[in-house]
């Protein structure tokens, strides 16, 4: 079944590598589809048919240049995904991701933008995201090229989620990236923590709420600093928090140590879009002017080992998984992944298995 041979102005059927392609020439212009069917007998027949529609086209001056008119629904598909390149698809896929996460969340995906001119306008192929991997590792320690990667992975996973394109080409690269485990900054001990809060007693009492609460919740400084008191019951027990960084809402009951504190500290004719923790005139807290102004000369004062605001958080957990409390009950609590939690915090669950008396 090779090329069989057409009269002049006629739309021809060939064999193009075992696959069925038409060929035609019209006013001087030389066309080609391919098909994408195998050359037997019956794709033959469709074959024919599809260049008996463009002849009679081209003979009532219907015939459609672009030959989208003549493409299979696949074939269109695989057109549109071959202009979709992978700037275009991050860009799309920010435009998205923005309308679930924060600004801060957001900026870090955005980060990834110059580094998108390696493709131009090309699109990417398991091959050129290998070469991109390879292009991103000197200049970026390995967690941040892991973290691009995974970026990257997600813009496609949502890309076929949209039918914007079919295969993801990053699919797997994000776990042949190897990030060598890092020491993390120690937990705050109890008797550190009952320094610190000593601490801001004495030097910044209004901050020691603040310190409390988040040192009490294991909260994100950004849901902390951002909680307003309509976001708590009119008993302050229970709160509810949107958690941006899985788009979902976390409600939870808090502790009676908690919930009197808050209590005590919600002043007369409060409004509901209020912030529960502010700076002393009443403003809206920056996490950077707490650590430097308020932070640091606090845990100076007391003799603690400096570690970052954001440790409060880590210590919570930490010594919530130490008093039993289960995991997946704490990562729920805190808006962690569970996995994530698991991974850097099991070290701190104090398990002893004790086999049983099997006989």
């Amino acid at each position: 079944m090779g090329r069989q041979k057409a009269l002049k102005g006629t739309v021809s059927v060939e064999n193009d590598k075992g696959s069925l392609r038409l060929r035609w020439r019209f006013l001087g212009k030389r066309y080609y589809l391919s098909l994408g069917l195998s050359d037997n007998l019956l794709n033959r027949k469709v074959a024919e048919i599809k260049a008996t529609q463009i002849s009679l086209d081209i003979g009532s001056n219907n015939f459609d240049e672009s030959l989208d008119k003549y493409r299979s629904r696949v074939q269109k598909v695989e057109k549109e995904v071959e202009i979709a390149s992978l700037v275009k698809i991050y860009n799309q896929f920010l435009e998205a991701k923005a309308r679930e996460v924060g600004t801060v969340t957001i900026g870090k995906y955005r980060s990834l933008i110059p580094n998108l001119s390696f493709f131009g306008d090309r699109l990417a192929t398991v091959a050129s995201a290998e070469d991109f991997l390879d292009w991103l590792k000197p200049q970026n320690e390995p967690v941040t090229v892991k973290r691009k990667i995974e970026y990257l992975s997600q813009a496609y996973d949502w890309a076929i989620s949209k039918s914007i394109t079919t295969e993801n080409p990053f699919k797997d690269l994000p776990k042949r990236i190897k990030v060598p485990v890092k020491a993390g900054a120690r937990p705050f001990t109890k008797d550190e923590v009952k320094a610190i809060l000593r601490g801001f007693e004495d030097k910044q009492p209004h901050y020691r709420d603040y310190v409390f609460f988040c040192l009490s919740t294991g909260m994100r400084l950004g849901e902390a600093i951002n909680l307003q008191w309509s976001a708590l019951t009119d008993d302050c027990s229970r709160i509810e928090v949107i958690d941006t960084k899985r788009n979902k809402i976390r409600r939870f009951r808090l502790s009676p140590e908690v919930a009197e504190m808050l209590l005590a500290r919600r002043p007369d004719g409060f409004k509901q879009n209020d912030f529960v923790f502010t700076t002393p005139n009443g403003h809206h807290m920056s996490r950077c002017n707490f650590r430097k102004r308020v932070w640091i000369p606090v845990l100076e004062s007391v003799g603690v080992d400096y570690r970052k605001p954001y440790n409060t958080r880590k210590t919570f957990i930490s010594h919530a998984l130490a008093a039993g409390i289960n995991p997946m009950a704490i990562a729920e609590l805190t808006g962690h992944d569970p996995d994530v939690l698991f991974e850097h915090y099991a070290a701190y669950i104090e398990s002893q298995p004790e086999l049983p008396s099997l006989f």
